[in-house]
């Protein structure tokens, strides 16, 4: 094993762990997807072409020992590839034999509750930014109106699952809350494809900043990963659904599928919506009404693209399974070597549609939670343009969700959010908003902890910090950097809001948990 490779095993097992003791992941909803593989059914569920060769996804029918699930490897001439969150394990072939045969003997073993191959998902290809006039899908939606009422805030993290990102780019750079590269194991999500780069973009460029394009959720934060090039294998996905839900983000963009069945995706999929991910995919580009997933999977908001004239893109799969329409043809965005450039395709629509869940997310506060998320989707789907029936809901309307989720959870007089988890030496953001005007003031708990919160120490048990009265638009962020010694510490955050004279006191309370 490389030294990268211990490097890598040691940050997702240590997340992993967190994960399951914060959320309690691996629920009933995600472990009901997986029963005992039928060989015949299994061999139909795959394309070979569309698979990585030599490797299958497995998980054991009961917790083996490690001798036990070496002898299984040793008996079957396979050996151990890297680990794996929501209990599977990555099986290499050295041999490289048929994918068919070998997942039937695989299968056939009673240890062995799935088998499956490591398939592969392809791509789905009034700010003052000089670029924006040239974004017609953010202005056909009104954007900007939506910007008016929920500008989005840096606590808020959008998870894009692509090929990475161009981290230097003038529009990007600075709006990276984290990145990792689940496909070669590094820290360093660097995009050399310029899909990723592309779609991240679209969700949440920097926006009225003087610099090129606004993305949707321009004052929310990115998390960036790296799953592949022109293809993403599923191991590599599983690894950053599974960090984006550790480390709290909130909605995740998927601009990738396959018409083939993928029950361990579908896993990890799951796992992220029952910890309250709102996730989007797009629903492909080969003008089919086949489902094609992630997109068609009931727990999935799907996107296909529009035109502008709000008709169906020429490209655009459609058909019931599609829940949400949004502008993909000729969207211009960022492209590689810290240049803007126009794509096509459902890769685009879904960004679109992720930054406006962003935005909603950020306007609920509080913590991630399943219902929040299920807010969220509501909004997105209920206040939809009604388009034709190649959709299910309609097109996506910025404006008209933010008003919609007004009315299924009226936002709070006093809004606090912050991550649940958030490891040494990096950077704890955040979010506070309420009536404009209203004085807060900042509380941490237990008496043990001190941190320096936008510059000004903050001593737990003792006198609040004093933030001032909240601005025009009633939101303000703050951030920390996590010290040393803080792994498994948990801390307590109470924001209080004093009004005006006549109006209620309002307050908000969370907690944070830090890692290593």
């Amino acid at each position: 094993m490389s030294c990268a490779d211990r490097s890598e095993m040691a940050i997702l097992t240590a997340r992993h762990a967190a994960a399951w003791a914060l959320c309690g992941l691996l629920g009933a909803s995600a472990t009901a997807q997986l029963q005992h593989t039928d060989p015949a059914l299994a061999s139909e569920l795959w394309r070979g072409d569309h698979a990585v060769s030599g490797r299958l996804l497995v998980r054991w029918r009961d917790a083996l020992e490690p001798a036990q699930a070496q002898r299984v490897r040793d008996e079957l001439n396979l050996r151990a590839g890297r680990p794996l969150p929501q209990g599977f394990v990555l099986l290499e072939d050295p041999a490289q034999r048929d994918l068919t045969t070998l997942m039937a003997a695989v299968a056939e073993r009673d240890e062995v509750l799935w088998a499956q191959p490591d398939l592969l998902l392809q791509p789905t290809d009034a700010p003052d930014d000089p670029l924006w006039p040239q974004q017609w899908g953010p202005l056909q939606l009104a954007l900007d109106q939506a910007w008016a009422l929920t500008p989005g805030a840096p606590g808020t993290v959008l998870a894009v699952l692509d090929s990475g990102a161009d981290l230097d780019h003038a529009d990007l750079g600075g709006q990276i809350a984290w990145g990792l590269d689940t496909f070669a194991g590094d820290e360093l999500a660097e995009d050399i494809f310029g899909h990723g780069t592309h779609c991240a973009g679209i969700a949440a460029a920097a926006g009225d900043d003087g610099v090129g394009v606004a993305g949707a959720a321009g004052r929310c934060r990115l998390a960036i990963y790296r799953c592949g090039n022109g293809s993403f294998p599923t191991s590599a996905l599983l690894l950053a659904l599974d960090d984006a839900v550790v480390r709290g983000a909130r909605v995740l963009s998927l601009s990738w599928g396959s018409y083939a069945s993928n029950p361990a995706l579908r896993v990890g999929v799951l796992e992220a919506t029952d910890a309250g991910c709102v996730v989007l995919a797009s629903a492909g580009n080969d003008n089919s009404t086949t489902p094609f997933y992630p997109a068609a999977w009931p727990e999935v908001v799907g996107v296909a693209s529009s035109d502008p004239f709000d008709a169906r893109s020429a490209f655009s799969n459609h058909g019931p399974w599609v829940d949400l329409a949004a502008p993909g043809q000729s969207i211009l965005s960022c492209g590689l070597n810290n240049n803007w450039v126009q794509k096509s395709g459902t890769s685009m629509a879904c960004p679109l549609a992720a930054g406006t869940a962003a935005l909603l997310y950020a306007r609920l506060g509080g913590a991630r939670s399943a219902q929040r998320a299920e807010w969220v989707r509501a909004a997105l789907l209920d206040s939809s343009l009604p388009v034709g029936a190649w959709v299910a809901a309609g097109r996506l309307d910025p404006p008209a969700a933010v008003a919609r989720l007004d009315q299924l959870s009226p936002p709070p007089l006093a809004g606090l959010a912050a991550p649940a988890l958030v490891a040494e030496g990096h950077e704890l953001v955040l979010d506070l908003h309420g009536p404009p005007g209203a004085t807060a003031a900042l509380l941490l708990s237990p008496s043990s902890a001190t941190l320096s919160i936008s510059g000004q120490a903050l001593l737990a048990d003792a006198q609040p910090l004093l933030l001032g009265d909240l601005p025009a638009d009633g939101w303000l962020s703050l951030s920390a950097l996590v010290p040393p010694g803080a792994a498994g510490a948990e801390l307590w955050w109470q924001l209080v809001l004093r009004p005006a004279p006549g109006e209620l006191a309002a307050s908000a309370t969370l907690s944070t948990h830090f890692s290593p």
